[in-house]
């Protein structure tokens, strides 16, 4: 029994791992057969299409990279500009309420005045 599995398995390995299918012809050397041009014009066509390939993925990582890059740039921008704003909020709303205190400060002032007048006069009345 385990002489068989032994005999299996090298079988396998012959037929799955070897660099050669049944023909004896490498698999290295099948495409140029199939498309029926040397080997060596195989080879250019196959690294001309890896190269290909590789051109694109960079091409495509770098228009990603900058899509990226530019969102980035847009979205500090948009920060930038919101800040801006809030203080500009900030200060508008800092100069309302000193504004205020001192209309209520004049308004105050103006009162006691208008006592103090009121006072003298119903003084001056009574003597």
């Amino acid at each position: 029994d385990s002489k068989y599995d032994e005999f299996v398995r090298l079988y396998d390995k012959w037929k799955y791992d070897s660099p050669q299918n049944e023909y004896g012809i490498k698999f290295s050397d099948e495409p140029a057969r199939l498309n029926q041009i040397s080997n060596d014009t195989q080879v250019i066509r196959f690294g001309t299409m890896l190269g290909t390939k590789s051109y694109e993925q960079l091409r495509e990582a770098t228009i990603k990279y900058r899509r990226d890059y530019i969102t980035r740039l847009k979205q500090k921008h948009i920060q930038h500009l919101q800040q801006q704003q809030q203080q500009q909020q900030q200060q508008q709303q800092q100069a309302q309420q000193q504004k205020q205190k001192s209309q209520n400060n004049n308004s105050n002032s103006s009162n006691s005045l208008k006592k103090l007048n009121d006072s003298l006069i119903n003084s001056e009345a009574k003597q």
